[in-house]
C-alpha cells in the first residue's frame, strides 16, 4: 500500500484534463501517480463558509470496478489503511462509492514521498543532511526552513524506509547570538537523532550574507570550545555507531591496491593491504577500509566482513570474495582528490 503524498502544492497551470472532473463532494485537481489496480488524483473538498481542504483521493481503476474480487480488495486496503496510526502514514478520511466507482480519500502531505527518499538513500549507501544547528532560535536566525522538529522527523521517515542508511550532517557552532542553552539543543539533537558522521565548523562572517549583517558577539575561544565539546561528543556516537558494524558482511569498492597513495604508506617501507570504501564511507570525506589482501584492482568491488575499528573513523576488513574486477587498462590505482580550497580562519572538523 503506497503512501500518497506530492512534492509541492496543487498548481493551476499543472492541472490534467481530470481537472473538472467530480467524485462525489470531492473535486479532482490532477492525476498524481496510476498503479495496477488504482489511480490517485490531487483533490478539493468545499464545505460551508468558505471551507476548503486539498487531500488525496484514490480511486480503483474504471476497468476494475465492475470486477468483484479487485473491489474487495481495494475496499479491505481502504479499511486497514483507515486503523493505521503512524507519523508516516497518511490517515484515511472517507471511503465511498459514486456511480460504481469505489474510492477512499486521505491526508495530503507536502515533500518528497518515501518512495524517493528510499531510492536516493540506497543508491548512494549513505544520506546527507546539512542541519547546520539543532536549536529552533538559531535556525530561525540562519534562516534555515526546518525546526528541531522536522529534523527528528525526517530522520525517522529516512530510517523507517531504509534502516541500515548511514546518515551525515553538517553543523555550524558559535553562529551570533548562539547561548549556551543553543548548544545544549544542538548536542541533544545529535545524541537523540545518531548521525553517523558529523563535519562541524565554527562560524565567521562572509561578506555579503545576510548573517554579516548581524553582531558576531560570540568569542572565538568560546567557538573552538563548542567545536570541541561538539566533536567530542560525535565521536563518541560515531564509535557506537561503527562498533554495531564489526562483524557484518557489506561490499566495498577498492580505491588503492598495495596499501594505498605513496604518501599514505607505511614508514616501515611495508605496503600492507588495499584501501577500499564502504557504501556508508563518502571519498576523502569519511574514513576508509583497509584489507588484509594487497592483490585487488582499482575499481573492484569485493564483499567483506568489517572485523574491527581503526582510530575511530576507519575499519579493517577480510575479503570475503571478489564480486567484481575493472578492466586493468583503465584504473591504474588512481584516485580523484577533492581541491584543496583556501586558507580560512574558520576552524572545522569531520573528525579527524
Amino acid at each position: 500500500m503506497g503512501i500518497p503524498v506530492a512534492a509541492s502544492g496543487p498548481s493551476e497551470s499543472s492541472k490534467s484534463e481530470a481537472a473538472r472532473e467530480s467524485l462525489g463532494k470531492y473535486e479532482l485537481i490532477r492525476r498524481l501517480a496510476t498503479g495496477g489496480m488504482a489511480e490517485i488524483f490531487l483533490a478539493k473538498v468545499k464545505g460551508l463558509e468558505g471551507f476548503e481542504k486539498i487531500v488525496v483521493v484514490k480511486r480503483i481503476l474504471p476497468q476494475l470496478a465492475g470486477n468483484p474480487e479487485f473491489v474487495q480488495m481495494f475496499l479491505d486496503e481502504a479499511r486497514i489503511a483507515a486503523t493505521l496510526h503512524h507519523s508516516n502514514i497518511v490517515q484515511v478520511y472517507d471511503i465511498g462509492s459514486v456511480g460504481g466507482s469505489y474510492f477512499f480519500s486521505m491526508e495530503f502531505l507536502h515533500g518528497e514521498d518515501v518512495r524517493t527518499i528510499t531510492k536516493k538513500a540506497r543508491s548512494a549507501g549513505r544520506s546527507d543532511m546539512p542541519i547546520q544547528h539543532g536549536s529552533d532560535a538559531v535556525l530561525r536566525r540562519m534562516r534555515r526552513p526546518e525546526r528541531g522538529a522536522g529534523i527528528r522527523a525526517t530522520v525517522a521517515r529516512i530510517r523507517d524506509a531504509v534502516p541500515d542508511v548511514a546518515l551525515r550532517t553538517t553543523c555550524i557552532v558559535g553562529f551570533p547570538g548562539e547561548t549556551e542553552d543553543d548548544l545544549t539543543q544542538l548536542l541533544d539533537l545529535l545524541e537523540e537523532v545518531q548521525f553517523d558522521r558529523v563535519g562541524a565548523f565554527t562560524y565567521s562572517a562572509q561578506e555579503g550574507t545576510r548573517a554579516a549583517e548581524l553582531p558576531d558577539d560570540v568569542p572565538d575561544v568560546a567557538k573552538r570550545e563548542r567545536l570541541e565539546r561538539l566533536m567530542e561528543r560525535q565521536r563518541l556516537i560515531t564509535s557506537d555507531r561503527y562498533e554495531r558494524i564489526i562483524g557484518t558482511h557489506a561490499q566495498a569498492i577498492v580505491d588503492w591496491p598495495d596499501g594505498g597513495p605513496p604518501a599514505a604508506r607505511r614508514a616501515d617501507g611495508r605496503s600492507g593491504g588495499a584501501r577500499a570504501r564502504l557504501a556508508c564511507q563518502a571519498d576523502d570525506i569519511d574514513g576508509i577500509t583497509m584489507l588484509n589482501r594487497s592483490d585487488l584492482a582499482a575499481g573492484a568491488i569485493v564483499e567483506v566482513r568489517v572485523d574491527d575499528v581503526v582510530d575511530d573513523y576507519d575499519f579493517a576488513a577480510t575479503v570475503h570474495r571478489v564480486i567484481s574486477t575493472p578492466d586493468r587498462r583503465a584504473t591504474a590505482g588512481r584516485r580523484t582528490p577533492l581541491p584543496l580550497m583556501g586558507a580560512t580562519s574558520t576552524a572545522g572538523s569531520y573528525g579527524r
